[in-house]
């Protein structure tokens, strides 16, 4: 056991002094943080990963690269080094006004800091968190059939990063009243969060309107599509199955198969193209036997949704998108039971603007009496269109690039700013353990007045089942957030840092404190929120007082569940096992405006006397 703890603190240094790859960018991130000029007109774009250059933020790259009023801004694309081709999606023209830096390297690092401008349609890495005078644009990618942020059946840490991106932006693009409702409501950002949702439809949807399907033609040519300009277009969009998006078991075969089959029984009416959703696109782009039919995932999708005459999709949200061209949509949901006990869907099989097949006999049948089906479904399709695209008229991006870059309100875009004036708590509650203390916190957050108080919860992630067991007890106003990733601190601050946690932080060392490095840390962990009070409520951890100490707030409370001092010398088996944690939290009581206690007894917080001191 001995050598065991020697060889973790090893460790623990060699990481400081000797860091990989990962801590490296960490490290340069944390030491140019503060001191890094930021380019004004520096314009950073990231979509899927840096794995494809597509979506919304390609459509607003391509706005402001052919408007002369932006001219002298510079521009960054961030690429995966692994995707083959992938610069070529950009114009030669437009090419010309770009930097490329590859995602996970310092230079990548050093794009994050200094633009002024950062947009993506997805999350930024864990280790970003937006510097002051920066502005970040969230597009998001698609209208939500299936269940989103907290609405997702499972772990409450589902969409920690998610969650921690959107409460760092200044805009939240979204395409419909729907949409917004769940950035509000599904994400728990009612109450706190200080930017904008911006609902005015979907920039990436103006190139699905757009005529010019030659263009298109050239671009799916270019990357080995066959196409025959005679022919109507049928496209084949199964999105990814399963429950972590890094575990997608969609089943290759069958849709190798199925498109194949497709081929053979529609050549002579239809070209069949198929495009897989991103998560499985690298597993199954070198299978030959579907060359001249796979879509590369280098295609923006709504470029190729311009010249598609049938849409066959099961839980892809590009049918949404789909609906400004009036063209026909079959569902083909073979598994739609299962999918939908693992997600949920926001829309009841009644709603959908198409029919469904549920095998592929029945598809086959559903293809051969489209339009006739199409008409049937006309009621339903025009309704849907009303709710899910009624912003959409070809010019959306110019409306947004107005609004953000030139300070222009729009009347076709409704604004939502969903802060709150309540009192905004932050609590980290312990480890959620079937205890006392726990039992005293969600006893506590029940008798909350939510209409005076916004509530954030803070603590680690967790798979077990007692701890997630827990976390769904707490009260629905709450919103949980979660420590997870690397942190952003500097070498200096790490060793300083370790030295406290293992120590404590005596007297005379307290202007060594790494305030600045401990600020910075919570601010990644919790999207930049402000709050009014701060609440370490386990209160047995230098760990996790210093990180409540680190919050942005007015004031910091630290509990006292027990006799701590006699906690801390209480000896098992010949050591004081809880020692070191309580006496690093006793050194740093001087940084507390309150300290509480609770009777050991009965570990009961009383609501009303926690009011005098929040």
């Amino acid at each position: 056991m001995v050598l065991k703890k020697i060889y973790t603190k090893a460790n623990s240094v060699q990481r400081i002094i000797f860091p990989d790859l990962q801590h490296r960018m960490r490290l340069y991130y944390a030491d140019h943080y503060e001191s890094t000029p930021i380019e004004s007109k520096t314009i950073l774009y990231e979509t899927r990963d840096g794995k494809s250059i597509v979506d919304s933020p390609l459509a607003i790259f391509n706005y402001l690269t052919s408007d002369e009023r932006f001219s002298d801004f510079n521009h960054i694309w961030v690429i995966d080094k692994d995707a083959e081709g992938i610069k070529n999606t950009i114009s030669e023209p437009s090419k010309k006004k770009v930097k490329f830096v590859y995602r996970d390297t310092l230079d990548y690092v050093d794009a994050l800091l200094k633009a002024k401008y950062l947009i993506s349609n997805s999350t930024f890495e864990s280790f970003f968190v937006k510097r002051s005078d920066q502005i970040y644009i969230n597009t998001w990618h698609g209208t939500p059939l299936k269940f989103m942020g907290f609405d997702i059946p499972g772990s409450v840490s589902h969409s920690q990063n998610v969650l921690r991106n959107f409460l760092m932006t200044d805009y939240i693009l979204s395409p419909n009243a729907h949409t917004s409702n769940i950035f509000i409501d599904s994400y728990k950002l009612k109450g706190i969060y200080s930017g904008e949702i911006l609902e005015g439809g979907y920039p990436r949807i103006d190139a699905t309107l757009s005529k010019n399907k030659d263009s298109v033609y050239g671009k799916l040519k270019s990357v080995g599509v066959n196409i025959r300009g005679d022919r109507k277009k049928i496209l084949y969009c199964p999105t990814w199955k399963g429950q972590n998006v890094h575990q997608a078991t969609d089943d290759i075969e069958q849709i190798v198969n199925e498109t194949l089959r497709l081929k053979e029984k529609f050549y002579d009416e239809y070209d069949v193209l198929v495009k897989v959703h991103p998560f499985i696109y690298n597993e199954i782009k070198n299978d030959s036997r579907l060359f001249g039919l796979l879509i590369s995932d280098l295609i923006d999708a709504n470029e190729v949704l311009s010249i598609i005459d049938v849409l066959i999709t099961d839980y892809s949200s590009i049918f949404f998108d789909f609906l400004v061209t009036k063209k026909p949509i079959i569902f083909y949901a073979w598994d739609k039971d299962l999918y939908s006990f693992e997600r949920g869907m926001y829309l009841t099989n009644d709603e959908l603007p198409g029919p469904t097949a549920e095998n592929f006999d029945e598809l086959l049948k559903l293809i051969q009496s489209v339009e006739v089906n199409h008409t049937k479904y006309q009621k339903k399709y025009e309704e849907l269109a009303q709710r899910m695209v009624p912003y959409e008229d070809g010019n959306v991006t110019k409306k947004y690039v107005e609004y953000i870059f030139k300070k222009q309100d729009s009347k076709n875009i409704t604004v939502h700013t969903v802060n709150s004036k309540k009192k905004k708590l932050l609590i980290f509650p312990g480890g959620m353990r079937n205890n006392g203390i726990t039992s005293s916190f969600l006893n506590l957050t029940n008798n909350i007045d939510y209409s005076k108080y916004d509530v954030t919860v803070i603590c680690n992630p967790s798979s077990n089942d007692e701890i997630n067991n827990n976390l769904k007890a707490m009260n629905k106003n709450i919103r949980p957030l979660f420590r997870f990733g690397i942190d952003i601190l500097t070498r200096k601050e790490k060793l300083v840092n370790k030295k406290f946690a293992d120590q404590g932080v005596e007297i005379d060392q307290r202007s060594n404190y790494p305030e600045n490095g401990y600020r910075r840390e919570m601010n990644r962990l919790v999207g930049n929120l402000k709050f009014d009070v701060a609440i370490d409520f386990s209160g047995y951890s230098y760990f996790w007082g210093r990180h409540i100490l680190g919050a942005d707030a007015k004031k910091y409370i630290v509990f006292m569940h027990n006799d701590l001092y006699s906690d801390s010398r209480r000896e098992v088996n010949g050591k004081m096992p809880m020692f070191k944690d309580l006496n690093g939290l006793f050194s740093i009581y001087y940084k507390f405006d309150k300290l509480l206690s609770v009777s050991p007894m009965t570990r009961d917080v009383n609501y009303s006397n926690l009011k005098k001191y929040v």
